[in-house]
């Protein structure tokens, strides 16, 4: 039976959904700073996007400890989702703002962006 699901072969693809999927489990802040530095720009734009989906997307469910955290670093949140903002603007931020901003806030949204790298998302960049 043929699958209807389909499969990228764009390498540049399949680093960004290595790279976040790590990124998503990895603890050690000099590893997440390294990482980040030298990560291509697609890496730092789906963490972006999935910033924005956090932002202002109302199905998206927080605990009481994440929702705090939210509060927290709203202008750091507000500043990932601007698109005026450059992107190496936004690579410096993840960089200081770090550990509580990207791994704690935007963990259970860095999920989602694993999946928008799959399948919907290939094929809508494909196009461009």
């Amino acid at each position: 039976m043929a699958s209807f699901v389909k499969q990228s072969n764009n390498p540049q693809q399949k680093v960004t959904k290595r790279t976040i999927k790590f990124l998503s489990i990895c603890t050690r802040p000099e590893v997440q700073k390294k990482i980040l530095q030298t990560s291509p720009d697609s890496v730092i734009k789906a963490i972006c996007n999935a910033a924005f989906n956090l932002q202002h997307n109302p199905e998206i469910h927080l605990s009481a400890k994440q929702k705090a955290l939210f509060r927290k670093y709203n202008a750091h949140i507000t500043s990932l989702t601007n698109p005026q903002i450059s992107v190496q603007n936004k690579r410096k931020l993840l960089q200081t703002g770090g550990n509580p901003l990207l791994f704690t806030v935007l963990r259970p949204i860095l999920a989602s962006a694993l999946s928008l790298l799959g399948s919907a998302f290939i094929n809508i960049t494909a196009g461009k």
